[in-house]
């Protein structure tokens, strides 16, 4: 425990540091507000109540008072009044099996809308619901196929809050480790969230299978991409976007710089998420996305 490889960045003060964890995790959180469906039942989406009256007289003039107008009797109409971040989190289990209190634990904390997961480890017969809380999110995988010793590695999963309706976009899928979801948001762009893992063994398929994918989706939607997952292609200047000379698989890596530039994609992860590399990606179509470090 003691000797764990998390790579933990905090999104706001007093967060703890799960030292105790096996994963590596990074969150990111969108500088988009939205509503969320229990805020929708309320204020009935972006329709704003005008309030109650307030009065306004003028010290200057006190024996003869104007009529207040329309405009200020009504208190103004906060759109983000009832609106909140997208919170995300992107983990790298490193098998989710032996790792649920940790993983609720941060649950409870962080309380992410969006966690994108990778080399998950699950097969068939495990439910997503052994791990996540089924009151508080619906989990959308894609597990690897057992190996000759009846052993599922890989995989990858994304969880999201059932604050917002989601469902998973079955034509986006292509032969590599990926699940995509599509989330409604009320009064935003709809957000289409894909959990990715490339093994470290891939030798260029597993980016050709993600760059197919990310030509399916039908750009008249104008949803928001965000692509979260281990690319395992730590040797990018990310100041600078470019490869670092010398360092192993250079083809890989260039082809991973070319998709998120012909894709309109930007990296949004600053940081090592691992030793001294910057391996765990988040890759987005809205470049305001931040991390509030």
């Amino acid at each position: 425990m003691n000797n764990s490889n998390l790579s933990w960045h905090c999104i706001q003060c007093g967060m703890p540091n799960f030292s105790t964890s096996f994963f590596n995790s990074t969150t990111i959180e969108t500088s988009n507000m939205f509503d969320s469906l229990s805020n929708q039942q309320t204020s009935f989406g972006c329709i704003g109540s005008p309030g109650t009256p307030t009065a306004s007289s003028s010290p200057i003039s006190p024996i003869t008072k104007s009529p207040p107008s329309h405009e200020s009797t009504r208190k103004r109409y906060n759109p983000n009044k009832n609106k909140k971040a997208l919170k995300i989190l992107n983990i790298n289990f490193q098998s989710i099996k032996n790792k649920k209190p940790d993983l609720l634990e941060i649950i409870d904390t962080v309380k992410p809308d969006i966690i994108m997961g990778t080399e998950t480890w699950l097969d068939s017969d495990t439910s997503s619901y052994d791990y996540f809380p089924p009151e508080l999110y619906n989990v959308y995988r894609d597990d690897r196929p057992p190996n000759k010793n009846e052993q599922s590695h890989g995989g990858v999963l994304i969880a999201i809050t059932k604050d917002f309706v989601s469902s998973e976009i079955k034509e986006l899928k292509t032969y590599c480790e990926i699940v995509w979801v599509e989330i409604n948001i009320a009064c935003s762009k709809n957000v289409q969230p894909a959990s990715f893992y490339r093994p470290p063994s891939d030798n260029g398929t597993a980016l050709e299978q993600l760059k197919l994918s990310l030509k399916r989706i039908d750009k008249q939607t104008n949803s928001t991409i965000i692509i979260g997952g281990d690319f395992n292609l730590g040797h990018i200047d990310w100041s600078n976007n470019f490869v670092i000379s010398g360092k192993p698989d250079q083809q890989q890596h260039n082809m991973l710089l070319d998709l998120i530039n012909d894709s309109n994609l930007h990296q949004v992860v600053d940081i090592p998420t691992r030793e001294d590399r910057i391996r765990d990606l988040i890759l987005t179509s809205n470049p305001i996305l931040k991390q509030p470090y």
